[in-house]
């Protein structure tokens, strides 16, 4: 979670809305069987979502969508005697958060009932 303002607040402009920003991120693998099916494989990926990052971004109603990097090609372990290798392409998002809260007076607080003290 990223704050925006003092107290995520909109100082002086709106009391009571909080808004704070949340970020986060995916990894998505890209795996192959041979050595240059990974790279393949990993462009296609990361090349699809570049281009389609804006149109997904607005339908989610997200602040963020990008895929910022690839990562280097890793070989994994023997499945089988076999050989598979991975490409790691990253994905980052952000959203806002946004909620008002109404502040009581006295009255209407005390007028709660409660289990708490109650006969």
């Amino acid at each position: 979670m990223q704050t925006r303002a003092i107290g995520d607040q909109y100082q002086g402009v709106r009391p009571g809305n909080f808004w704070f920003v949340m970020t986060g991120a995916h990894v998505v693998h890209c795996l192959g069987g041979r050595e240059g099916e990974a790279e393949l494989l990993n462009w296609e990926v990361y090349r699809t979502l570049s281009r389609e990052a804006p149109a997904v971004r607005c339908k989610l109603g997200l602040l963020r969508l990008i895929a910022p990097k690839i990562g280097k090609r890793v070989q994994l372990t023997d499945v089988e005697g076999r050989e598979h290798y991975s490409v790691p392409v990253f994905l980052s998002y952000a959203y806002e958060e946004k909620f008002r809260t109404f502040p009581l007076d006295e009255v209407e607080i005390t007028g709660l009932l409660t289990t708490l003290g109650s006969p």
